[in-house]
């Protein structure tokens, strides 16, 4: 699921994200679907064909801090066991490619090397 903002307009459009982000109702659009929204009112949906449609809010049961953190205890947590997640597999798949290149994978080239005298 991916969401792009855009705005147009005269005012800030900080307060209008802001409210946005503080709320448990959620409208899940589909491809070719533009969603416009202004400070207290409706919010409008229409396709690329320009056909509206009538939007269908769903209420989030998980609270903010609980998707935050993602069923860990504290989000640093979280942040820590995702990132062994991603990084470890990266590494041993960057090891196996230069091992397959006939890479020497003990003696890497351009390693800066730094020498401090006193």
């Amino acid at each position: 699921m991916c969401g792009i903002v855009g705005y147009i307009g005269k005012r800030q459009a900080y307060p209008i994200l802001i409210k946005g982000l503080h709320t448990d109702q959620v409208i899940y659009i589909d491809d070719k679907e533009v969603v416009t929204l202004q400070l207290d009112k409706e919010v409008d949906i229409t396709t690329i064909d320009n056909v509206q449609k009538t939007p269908t809010v769903k209420h989030l049961e998980l609270s903010i801090s609980q998707l935050e953190k993602g069923g860990y205890p504290h989000f640093m947590l979280k942040e820590i066991y995702e990132q062994l997640l991603t990084v470890v597999p990266l590494q041993l798949l960057a090891y196996h490619i230069a091992i397959v290149k006939g890479c020497d994978v003990d003696q890497p080239r351009n390693l800066a090397k730094s020498v401090t005298v006193e």
